[in-house]
């Protein structure tokens, strides 16, 4: 059983940031900061040392079904604030329909690794696997299906773009412009409670709420997601899954939780 806890406490971004105006001002060139509340958004605008785009899928993914159902988009390193260990985590998006779901059978929708808004793959041995089975979507045959087959394709002349200018940028048909480029990841930043995303998480999952406020009255209520064992699903960042392929729409939302080095992806649309 799964719980969405919600808390108002500040929480520091678990991730790694910078510890300096140096650092910061070194690495402006390619990130913009901005701080929600008391904690750190970092939005990264090309490949670096904190954040990998791009990276082969056979590297990556671990099978036919993972290949069918995921778009490797990058690799993050990660540290866990408690434990100071590092992780290098798979930033992959889920393969959705035309209206945008994930493309899960309704019959999964109270399921412990997928639904229509939310995917769970985890880290075994380097590469990352699906907790789903094949039977667990609704897309049985991926390559036969047209609407996977121009996701893929925009993926793919998206990922020659990156190549050719070192951005990408969400303007379809369009020559390099880097005034418009996108964010290829935001790391850390607040998943907020009243985010139709959340809405759609406390349908599928089991929660409950603990309302927290500030000396002052307010607070920032992040969501904080338990699995069955009650192990937490760390919010680690997001991104625009329109800034990978135009066939996408939505904000991608990552958690992960270390003990079993497990990655949740939940689709927030607004």
């Amino acid at each position: 059983m799964w719980v969405a806890n919600v808390s108002g406490k500040g929480r520091t971004v678990k991730s790694q940031l910078p510890k300096n105006d140096k650092e910061l001002f070194s690495l402006n060139w390619h990130q913009n900061f901005k701080l929600l509340g008391d904690v750190m958004e970092v939005e990264i605008f090309e490949s670096n040392s904190q954040y990998q785009i791009y990276p082969e899928k056979e590297a990556v993914l671990g099978g036919r079904i993972e290949e069918d159902y995921l778009l490797p988009l990058g690799l993050l390193n990660w540290s866990c604030d408690e434990t100071g260990d590092s992780f290098e985590i798979l930033i992959a998006a889920p393969m959705c329909d035309e209206e945008g779901l994930i493309a899960a059978r309704r019959s999964t929708l109270k399921d412990q690794s997928c639904s229509h808004y939310w995917l769970v793959y985890s880290n075994d041995d380097g590469k990352w696997y699906l907790e789903s089975n094949r039977e667990s979507f609704s897309v049985q045959n991926p390559d036969e299906y047209f609407h996977f087959q121009k996701t893929r394709q925009s993926f793919e002349e998206k990922k020659v773009f990156y190549q050719a200018n070192g951005f990408l940028q969400c303007l379809q048909n369009s020559l390099p412009k880097p005034e418009y480029k996108s964010s290829i990841f935001n790391v850390g930043g607040i998943p907020y409670k009243g985010s139709n995303w959340f809405y759609q998480v406390c349908n599928e999952l089991d929660h409950e709420y603990d309302y927290l406020e500030d000396s002052n009255g307010v607070g920032h209520q992040s969501v904080i997601l338990l699995d069955e064992d009650g192990n937490e699903f760390s919010y680690i960042g997001s991104v625009a899954a329109y800034t990978y392929t135009t066939e996408l729409t939505g904000t991608l939302l990552y958690f992960f939780e270390p003990e079993n080095q497990r990655a949740l992806v939940v689709v927030e649309y607004t």
